[in-house]
């Protein structure tokens, strides 16, 4: 029966049974790993997100809060004998920032209409929006936008764009009071 080879020319492996998207965060990454001496469960691991130094970590590691950009994170393994994998697993991916809701058609702050027109646009092509009037649940909507104020009162608008990678930006928020007058018959 031949034994197990250990030495600096048997390093263990890192194996990620599947690619996580290129555009995500956070990045969650699911690994294991293979030794020829080393059961997995006694293998370490060691990560390293961009130039930081190397840290332990362990599977699953969930990468979050990075800024906007291009990211590398890798992954080594380590075996009983201290050998260290000689070419980490690799995961390039991009981090893709919120788009920015602008309005640039609004009401007057007072405005004494029943009707009222929002133009708004993002900052990233290819954006769709949801708004949320008075407080109600959001909805698809789209640039120009007419909402009716029928009552006297303080109305509020938010309209939020989602990018086509699906990442969900800040809401931008208008109120504006309304005060329509008599009522002339």
């Amino acid at each position: 029966r031949p034994l197990a080879r250990i030495g600096p020319e048997n390093p263990p492996e890192v194996e990620i049974p599947f690619e996580p998207p290129s555009e995500i965060q956070p990045l969650d990454v699911v690994w294991g790993g293979v030794d020829n001496a080393t059961p997995e469960r006694s293998l370490t691991y060691e990560c390293q997100l961009d130039f930081e130094p190397w840290a332990a970590c362990s599977s699953p590691e969930s990468v979050e809060g990075l800024e906007p950009g291009p990211h590398v994170f890798r992954i080594r393994a380590i075996d009983l004998a201290l050998n260290v994998e000689d070419t980490p697993v690799e995961i390039a991916f991009e981090v893709i920032p919120a788009p920015v809701t602008t309005f640039t058609e609004t009401p007057p702050a007072f405005s004494d209409r029943e009707t009222t027109i929002f133009a708004f646009e993002a900052d990233q092509a290819g954006s769709t929006f949801e708004c949320a009037f008075n407080g109600a649940e959001w909805a698809p909507c789209s640039s120009p936008q007419v909402f009716f104020t029928l009552e006297n009162g303080t109305y509020e608008l938010e309209v939020r764009a989602t990018n086509p990678e699906g990442v969900i930006g800040e809401p931008a928020v208008y109120e504006w009071q309304v005060e329509l007058g008599p009522d002339v018959t």
